[in-house]
């Protein structure tokens, strides 16, 4: 039996830590001795020095290291960009956030980034799901640096703040599509993968030689024919004020030379629209009766009958009789008896902020006029919502339109920005 030197009491050996001096053991019994350490945890200093013997031991970094990480992420979580909200009880007894992971690979040993508690315990079940996170990590952090982007690829300007990881580790809170085209498709399907073939015997198949694949879409060469690809319902009361749930869209498209009669959407859509002759029989008249009275926000091109008008970005609700509203004309010009613009891919894409705002983008780059979601009725679209891209022929000849790639996301839940 030993007496503590703190406390007085009298305790059998085993209470004591173990020493290589003395007696074998410390003078101090365990009790006394934990009670000190957690002193000295309330302590700013001694705190630090915990904190930084444990990164140290652990992954090899000082606590100045992982200071200077954090203020290199903002304090917030490489992934999901969001900080930390966990909240733990520590040896104070008081409620505090928990601090960000440190996230490492387990057969290196080299450290990464800071992660949340969520995003670093999806990372640590999966080096498969690491890697996926790791080139999205090295394009976001790469298009804080970039602007309209990379010709044929999608737009920094649109995607930047897009948290494309969380269709990745947090599938419940980020709807994604991301297609370049690049399987196999059937010549007249009416299903091609995911997306859906809407029209009159349109004609679909896979451009070989484009190094990604392209959809080519048209009509069966009669008048008023069209061709549309659709996919299912992405979105249900996003583009609302307020909802606090953001939605990012771009496509990379083009008509092709010579269709000058042609009319064309692209954006997104209600089910109905898609099932619908979308684009109005006589669309000569456009923006009037231009198209058939369902939800639609995107762009939009007509025709006067012999040549279609330039690319403008436009919105259409229930009830505005086919009318579309243009929120800003010729985006892309279509001047008729030039090639400006035939044969040309321009990508074509919005955001919607979660507030208030749509704004609209060609090539990666913003336009002047943005749509306030005030001017929506309602402040709303409230219809179920999915993408719909395709062409019109007003005099017949089977226009063309190619579709590159397409990218979506929209929030399933409020971000809380």
């Amino acid at each position: 039996m030993l007496k503590c030197k703190k406390c007085g009491s009298v305790k059998p050996k085993d209470a004591f830590h173990k020493s290589k001096t003395g007696l074998g053991v410390r003078r101090t019994c365990k009790a006394c001795a934990e009670d000190n350490r957690r002193a000295r945890l309330r302590t700013k200093h001694g705190k630090r020095a915990h904190q930084s013997q444990r990164l140290q031991h652990v992954y090899g970094i000082t606590l100045d290291d992982y200071d200077r990480m954090f203020a290199a992420q903002d304090g917030v979580c490489v992934i999901c960009s969001e900080p930390e909200t966990k909240m733990w009880r520590g040896h104070t007894g008081r409620a505090a956030v928990t601090r960000l992971c440190v996230d490492h690979d387990h057969d290196t040993g080299k450290v990464r980034e800071l992660l949340c508690k969520g995003r670093h315990r999806h990372s640590h079940e999966s080096n498969q799901l690491h890697q996926q996170t790791q080139r999205s990590i090295t394009m976001s952090l790469a298009v804080k640096y970039s602007t309209a982007g990379t010709a044929g690829q999608p737009s920094p300007n649109i995607w930047g703040d897009c948290p494309v990881d969380k269709s990745l580790v947090a599938p419940d809170e980020l709807t994604y599509v991301w297609d370049t085209f690049t399987m196999n498709f059937v010549a007249n399907a009416t299903q091609l993968g995911p997306w859906y073939v809407v029209g009159t015997s349109p004609d679909t198949a896979v451009v070989t030689d484009e190094a990604d694949g392209v959809i080519n879409l048209s009509g069966s060469g009669s008048a008023d024919d069209e061709a549309f690809i659709c996919s299912n319902m992405l979105c249900n009361e996003v583009i609302k004020k307020n909802s606090n749930k953001r939605l990012w869209f771009e496509a990379s498209i083009k008509v092709l030379d010579g269709d000058a009669d042609a009319s064309i959407i692209c954006g997104l859509g209600e089910a109905a629209l898609m099932a619908a002759d979308a684009i109005a029989d006589d669309p000569t008249s456009y923006p009037t009766t231009a198209l058939a009275d369902y939800d639609f926000i995107g762009f939009m091109a007509g025709t006067n009958g012999t040549n279609m008008g330039g690319i403008d970005t436009v919105y259409h609700q229930d009830g505005d009789s086919g009318t579309v509203t243009v929120v800003q004309a010729d985006v892309v010009t279509n001047t008729a008896g030039t090639t400006t613009n035939d044969d040309v891919y321009k990508k074509l894409g919005f955001k919607f902020d979660g507030k208030s705002t749509v704004t609209f983008y060609v090539d990666g780059t913003a336009q002047t006029t943005t749509l306030d979601i005030d001017d929506l009725t309602g402040d709303k679209l409230d219809d179920a919502l999915g993408i719909i891209i395709g062409i019109k022929d007003d005099a017949g000849g089977a226009d063309d339109l190619q579709i590159d790639w397409v990218r979506y996301a929209n929030d399933k839940v409020a971000c809380g920005r």
